[in-house]
């Protein structure tokens, strides 16, 4: 479709993301990325509550993510920048 833009994610980042509401179906909640919406499945965290998610697919006016760690397993410290990085890093290492 012309004028529409691309995801501002891809399938496989890790994310982490405020949730904003909660969905229509059970254990789903919505977050954002740039405005883009991501459901998030199999989710029980509260609004406004951050969720550490991989992005699972995207389609041209929103995505799905499965949780990857609720802010309370890493803190409310932790920078989203490196999430993807300690993860690496760990598997590197073993």
């Amino acid at each position: 479709m012309e004028g529409e833009r691309s995801p501002p994610v891809e399938i496989g980042d890790k994310l982490e993301l405020e949730v904003v509401s909660e969905g229509k179906k059970p254990n789903t909640v919505i977050t954002k990325k740039e405005g883009y919406v991501i459901f998030v499945q199999e989710c029980n965290a509260q609004e406004h509550k951050k969720v550490y998610v991989e992005i699972t697919a995207t389609l041209p006016r929103y995505g799905f993510a499965k949780v990857v760690a609720d802010s309370e397993d890493f803190g409310e410290e932790k920078d989203s920048e490196d999430f993807g990085e300690q993860e690496e890093q760990e598997e590197q290492s073993e």
